[in-house]
């Protein structure tokens, strides 16, 4: 595995800088919502349970009007 794989498991926007990685969507209804939250997921395990990379949750941002989570904390 290398950090090209990173979004093998991502469907939604993501984007790839030196030290810092953002995924984002377009939330029209529940479906975008979750694969959001997949996404999320997905981005975690590849990250903390693979390459055992610790994400940085503080510096994460979330939707006002939704409530997403990442590594069981909320954004």
């Amino acid at each position: 595995m290398k950090i090209n794989d990173l979004d093998f498991n991502i469907k939604s926007l993501i984007l790839k800088f030196a030290d810092d990685t953002k995924i984002s969507r377009s939330n029209r209804d529940t479906s975008d919502y979750n694969a959001l939250q997949e996404d999320i997921n997905n981005l975690i395990s590849w990250s903390g349970q693979d390459w055992q990379m610790l994400s940085n949750v503080d510096k994460s941002r979330s939707n006002g009007n939704l409530s997403y989570y990442m590594d069981g904390s909320k954004l």
